[in-house]
């Protein structure tokens, strides 16, 4: 996936991002039955959005450790 696509996923509302995320969850389910049945052509595509997931999941990680520190008392 093109860094200009993940940035543009990434910039958008935490509504919107977990949103893309359960989109991502699904279509990777889709795409290992369609492996499983042997009509998925090219397969790098699984691997494409398990790195999409983990790019979105590290992303809310670090806003909500963000939310955390700030709203700290030292």
């Amino acid at each position: 996936m093109k860094k200009s696509k993940i940035t543009e996923i990434l910039s958008k509302s935490e509504a919107e991002i977990r949103k893309v995320l359960t989109e991502a969850k699904e279509e990777i389910t889709k795409l290992k039955i369609e492996l499983a049945t042997k009509k998925l052509k090219n397969v790098s595509v699984i691997g494409e959005k398990r790195k999409l997931i983990a790019r979105i999941l590290t992303h809310l990680k670090k806003t909500e450790l963000r939310a955390n520190k700030k709203g700290e008392k030292i």
